[in-house]
């Protein structure tokens, strides 16, 4: 029986024993047993269905926190690099001077002053042999003159070393180191014994 039933049931029988009266004649049902007779019996078989056990359920294992992570190490300091010892600078080449009129004899010319270098001399050297310059057929036909003036590096024997074009007329350069190739010198000497020097030569070019 569920409440709402019970609550009506029981305010019926208030009413009931609210309108009865002493002077009727008829005695009125007692509260308890309208109770009794409105409740219906409860059924005394077996309960229904199977009651299983409660599982016990672990609570969750709490979330693994991250190691902390270590801390840097120290840099630590790196040795000065070796520092590479200095490299050999290479010996100069000697180079070689062709002679003239022979392109494959070549004069071994270590030793020899630079022309830019400084040779003491007590005598300077002297021409013996001067030879005159082929005049260039392509110079002539262009009216091209004008002087050349050259380098020339005298040896020991007073041979003609090597020619440089300090002063060039681009028509007459070839025919002036020519000429000056050919030239004898007396040595030049330093202390009574010959030294080699570069000496200026001028090729003078005319058209008469």
């Amino acid at each position: 029986m569920d409440r709402t039933t019970f609550c009506m049931l029981a305010l019926t029988a208030s009413l009931a024993l609210l309108s009865g009266c002493g002077a009727h004649a008829s005695k009125s049902a007692h509260p308890a047993d309208v109770l009794r007779d409105a409740i219906s019996p409860v059924a005394a078989g077996p309960p229904q269905g199977v009651l299983a056990p409660a599982k016990y359920v672990p609570p969750p294992a709490p979330a693994a926190q991250p190691a902390p992570a270590a801390p840097p190490a120290p840099a630590s300091k790196s040795a000065p690099a070796a520092q590479s010892a200095p490299t050999a600078r290479p010996a100069r080449a000697a180079s070689a001077i062709p002679m003239p009129g022979a392109d494959s004899v070549v004069v071994d010319t270590t030793g020899l002053p630079r022309l830019d270098g400084t040779v003491n001399v007590d005598r300077p050297p002297g021409p013996i042999v001067r030879v005159a310059p082929q005049y260039p057929a392509a110079a002539r036909n262009a009216h091209v003159e004008g002087t050349v003036v050259v380098q020339a590096l005298v040896g020991t024997d007073g041979t003609v070393l090597d020619v440089r074009v300090m002063k060039s007329i681009a028509m007459l350069d070839d025919a002036a180191k020519a000429a000056v190739r050919q030239w004898k010198f007396t040595p030049g000497l330093w202390e009574g014994k010959p030294v080699a020097i570069w000496i200026g030569v001028p090729v003078k070019f005319t058209l008469h």
